[in-house]
């Protein structure tokens, strides 16, 4: 059995973008859900949490890629194609599922 004790960079980037974006959207879509302001029995409400999620992940993506590329990851390269794997994952993310 060989035990890992170091996170490989991919695994960083998922806590952060879980944090950073995922987490915050999910909170609010529930709360919305908790508070009846919005449906999500109704399609037309799933489309536009749909949607609107799907925007606010884009520009989150986008915010955490720039940030995550500027600066340097201690003991490790700076690779910025790694960031690009979490903006082709969120572009292929399904949000009605949210």
């Amino acid at each position: 059995m060989v035990l890992l004790l170091q996170n490989h960079t991919i695994e960083r980037i998922w806590v952060e973008v879980n944090k950073r974006i995922n987490y915050p959207i999910k909170e609010i879509l529930a709360r919305m859900v908790q508070n009846e302001e919005t449906f999500l029995e109704d399609p037309l409400h799933q489309y536009c949490c749909s949607w609107l999620s799907l925007q606010v992940a884009n520009v989150g993506t986008s915010l955490f890629v720039a940030s995550w590329n500027a600066h340097p990851i201690p003991g490790t390269c700076r690779v910025h194609l790694v960031a690009v794997c979490v903006v082709a994952h969120h572009n292929q993310v399904n949000y009605h599922k949210l």
